[in-house]
């Protein structure tokens, strides 16, 4: 912020900025091609699925940010990718998790082991332009 109004160079005035954090799609912003920015948040409660929808197939062009938190069974949020190794120095399969935007298909797939997958409840921030 170079003035208390502009961020960097003066191209994005702060009033046009989107701060909100919503299941509905927002406009947030252009990307370097000139292409709208969106902006969505995927939430579920229970285990995280294997995948979930988010998006029309074929719609979703560029994954600007991509960002995922589950709270676990034990009350502590805990982000997605997630790798813990053991006292071995080896890594638990149990506690592995990580996730994947298939703009084909218009969702997001998530691979978790058998523990880090048991959570109360979870979230994806996605920020994307369209084809």
């Amino acid at each position: 912020m170079t003035n208390g109004k502009l961020i960097g160079n003066g191209m994005i005035p702060l009033s046009k900025l989107n701060n909100k954090y919503n299941t509905d799609e927002q406009i947030i912003g252009k990307w370097e091609d000139g292409k709208t920015i969106y902006r969505k948040v995927i939430k579920g409660t229970g285990y995280i699925p294997a995948s979930t929808k988010f998006a029309e197939a074929n719609v979703v062009n560029t994954v600007v940010f991509a960002h995922c938190e589950a709270l676990s069974d034990y009350d502590e949020w805990r982000p997605i990718p997630w790798l813990y190794g053991n006292s071995t120095n080896s890594v638990d399969g149990a506690w592995h998790s990580g996730f994947s935007i298939r703009p084909k298909l218009g969702d997001i797939a998530f691979q978790v082991g058998s523990a880090i997958g048991k959570t109360k409840k979870w979230h994806v921030i996605v920020e994307y332009t369209k084809a």
